[in-house]
């Protein structure tokens, strides 16, 4: 398996498991949102983001079964929305963790760059969108 494989297989994990606790606690779609909002607000202007934040808003809209069709499965489309992800904030630190344990037992090795992670470094995901 590849990189982009294992990236995807990781990423398609951690996706499955925000859509397990938003089924347990479907009022976090609001801070879900909030997340999207956020960053609309941080760009200002249009980016080439925004047809994928349109798609989330949408998702977000149509309640938890919509987005478990749209992101836990392993298409392209799931993969790149999964890239453009605001549910991060649902999966814990000691689960990011455990995620990523999991991915180095099943033999990756390199560097797991997941967008969908609460940002504790400063990162602005839209000037990233921009580059």
């Amino acid at each position: 398996m590849n990189r982009q494989q294992q990236i995807n297989l990781f990423s398609l994990a951690a996706h499955r498991l925000a859509v397990a606790r938003l089924r347990e606690e479907p009022q976090r779609l609001l801070e879900v949102r909030g997340v999207l909002e956020r960053w609309r607000v941080q760009a200002g202007e249009p980016t080439h983001c925004d047809p994928y934040w349109n798609e989330w808003d949408r998702l977000l809209s149509e309640g938890v079964d919509a987005i478990e069709r749209a992101v836990c499965v392993s298409t392209d489309q799931a993969a790149t929305l999964r890239g453009m992800s605001p549910l991060g904030r649902l999966i814990s630190a000691g689960e990011r963790n455990e995620l990523l344990r999991q991915a180095r037992r099943d033999g990756y090795d390199g560097a797991i760059y997941f967008d969908t992670f609460p940002d504790v470094s400063g990162l602005d995901p839209v000037a990233e969108c921009e580059s």
